[in-house]
């Protein structure tokens, strides 16, 4: 053992402690690599995912090149492998599926910290899967209703906030509720697109309409004039609250339609 001039050990080591210092450094090395492994894999964990495909991808190429001799033929086994995936995964949507909801079940708060994280993806994932939604709510429709009124309970003052900025919005809240009601297909979509659907004119009477106008008259009575959403086929003919069966009428032009198509309302004016 080393001495210093005052008589301690130094830090240096030989023989077979040196050798056991080295192997709970290497180890405790390892360990710190390992956490700190996992904990970038939950924090990003769409790196991790894109990073194990390319590792996949690269391994497996390796491999048919070894055994073929040529990039080339190792390419297009390397395709054929991913075909044979594509419709495994086909095949076996269900037992996916019952994979997917059993890893959520032991992981309930992942989809939410993901969300609040990726707000942009997950509006443009709502929006390209539609029916999953709606597949969504009529199964869990007692638990949404009951999860929506505890949060408006217990946040009156944010919600009356909200309101007051989103005066929009919940006037298109409104009317998909009303949509969903009537078991029809719902899209969301705001006043400000429908001015533009509609160019401004009342597809009924073709007169201009006035987005200044007010909802209700100063005797409380609604306002006929006021700009009303309009189903070109209405929600009782199974119409559906969607881009392209949408635009905007005068308020009385809409409740004299009635639940009358276009065409039909065209035919009777004709008759007439």
């Amino acid at each position: 053992m080393h001495l210093m001039t005052n008589g301690q050990p130094c830090g240096k080591r030989d023989g077979h402690n040196g050798q056991h210092a080295s192997k709970e450094s290497w180890e405790k090395q390892r360990v710190q690599h390992a956490a700190h492994e996992r904990a970038m894999r939950a924090k990003h964990p769409e790196v991790k995912r894109a990073r194990d495909a390319r590792y996949y991808a690269k391994q497996v190429t390796e491999r048919l090149v070894e055994q073929c001799l040529d990039p080339l033929i190792a390419e297009n086994r390397l395709e054929k492998r991913l075909e044979r995936q594509a419709r495994w995964r086909a095949a076996n949507s269900e037992r996916l599926r019952g994979y997917g909801a059993k890893w959520r079940a032991a992981h309930p708060d992942y989809q939410k910290q993901w969300r609040t994280k990726n707000p942009e993806k997950d509006r443009e994932y709502s929006e390209k899967h539609p029916e999953k939604q709606a597949r969504y709510r009529e199964e869990h429709h007692e638990e949404i209703l009951a999860r929506d009124a505890a949060y408006r309970a217990a946040n009156p003052d944010r919600m009356r906030l909200w309101r007051a900025d989103h005066p929009g919005q919940e006037i298109a809240n409104h009317r998909r509720r009303r949509a969903r009601k009537l078991a029809a297909f719902v899209e969301n979509v705001l006043d400000e697109e429908l001015r533009i659907i509609s160019d401004g004119v009342c597809v009924l009477c073709n007169q201009p309409l006035d987005f200044t106008q007010s909802y209700v008259l100063e005797n409380r009575s609604l306002n006929p004039w006021y700009p009303w959403l309009e189903h070109l086929v209405p929600l009782e003919r199974h119409g559906l609250h969607k881009r392209g069966n949408l635009t905007m009428t005068h308020a009385f032009c809409n409740m004299s339609k009635g639940t009358h198509t276009l065409a039909e309302l065209q035919l009777t004016f004709n008759e007439d």
